[in-house]
């Protein structure tokens, strides 16, 4: 028994696009001098238009008048800020590319401590109020340089603090729900110090899997921790060596692994 194939009804809705098709693949064969059978039409259209993107694209350059940093990390806010400063008309491209670099020097410094979420939500609140229109580029762009302040700023306190990244995560921790005069600050801050210096040999690899490591880690943690001004009750005392375990258990999977690893 011979089996016939029907066209199918559905395919109906697709006869517009092969007759575009077909009529851009005959002015592509004229003007190239190519002949090729029907039956490769697809392929021609597809690997001929493929190639005039390639070629279009390389040749455009989105023209900003930021320069191109070699390797962003190794820039900090101070030389950004200069970089900037020289920006006297700022364009769409700058506003575009200021965001991105702003973006990647912001996000290890969010991974390393996340009492930072404050500067994040700027951010993402200057970015949406941008994409709404309540921004012109130029605005945008002065907002972000203002903004870079700030950020320099917060990249500037463990000088201020007398800290390192690592230590300064604890801290910051440890006082944001605290009122603390300025003789307990320095008390917590020492209490932050032993913390970090304590833990490293405490945290093998996979500690996290295992229930002893881990009970262990929280001791530790309890009788570091229990060095913490009188401000710290019984109710605050807790709940803050509840959260300094959650952030070692999220940036300490053990043996030398985390953001602050040089």
């Amino acid at each position: 028994m011979e089996l016939t194939r029907t066209p199918d009804d559905g395919a109906n809705q697709y006869v517009p696009y092969r007759i575009a098709i077909n009529i851009i693949y005959s002015q592509m064969r004229l003007k190239s001098g190519l002949s090729v059978d029907d039956e490769d039409v697809l392929d021609v259209v597809r690997n001929q238009v493929n190639d005039l993107l390639d070629e279009s694209i390389s040749t455009i350059k989105i023209q900003s008048n930021l320069p191109e940093p070699v390797n962003i990390a190794n820039i900090d806010f101070d030389a950004l800020a200069t970089m900037v400063a020289k920006v006297e008309k700022p364009k769409q491209s700058d506003a575009e590319k200021l965001k991105n670099l702003i973006e990647r020097k912001l996000q290890p410094m969010m991974l390393k401590n996340k009492t930072r979420q404050d500067l994040q939500q700027k951010f993402q609140d200057l970015i949406e109020a941008y994409n709404l229109g309540a921004y012109t580029a130029e605005e945008f762009f002065n907002r972000l340089k203002e903004f870079i302040t700030e950020l320099a700023h917060e990249d500037k306190r463990t000088v201020r603090e007398g800290l390192t990244e690592e230590e300064l995560a604890v801290y910051d921790l440890m006082v944001q729900a605290a009122p603390l005069t300025d003789k307990e600050r320095n008390q917590v801050k020492e209490v932050a110090k032993v913390l970090t210096e304590k833990m490293q040999e405490m945290l093998v690899i996979d500690w996290r899997k295992k229930q002893r490591t881990k009970a262990r880690v929280k001791n530790m943690i309890e009788e570091v921790l229990d060095n913490l001004p009188e401000s710290y009750d019984d109710d605050l005392w807790p709940k803050t060596c509840s959260e300094v375990y959650m952030h070692i258990f999220e940036k300490y999977p053990g043996q030398g692994q985390s953001p602050y690893a040089h």
